[in-house]
């Protein structure tokens, strides 16, 4: 059974997948954002122009790939929802 597949997963996985995915998104989002914050207090992104914008452009890629991936999960658990309702 391949596991990437997402209509092969049990419901348990499934959620435990997508539950696992958002934590992760979080904790990106929050070391981002610490680092982020440490540039503008420590006034460095005024010595360093480029890399600060470039450490916001990864930041802002990296939650949009994860935002991507978590679309597909609530998809597949809205479907099987109504699949449910349904059933």
């Amino acid at each position: 059974m391949n596991k990437n597949n997402l209509s092969e997963l049990s419901n348990e996985e499934l959620l435990k997948k997508y539950n696992t995915f958002r934590f992760i998104q979080w904790i990106v989002i929050a070391i981002f954002l610490s680092l982020l914050i440490a540039w503008v207090v420590f006034g460095y992104w005024n010595d360093n122009l480029e890399a600060f914008i470039i450490q916001i452009v990864i930041a802002v890629g990296i939650t949009l790939i994860y935002q991507v991936v978590l679309n597909r999960y609530k998809v597949e658990i809205i479907k099987r929802g109504k699949e449910l309702e349904q059933g």
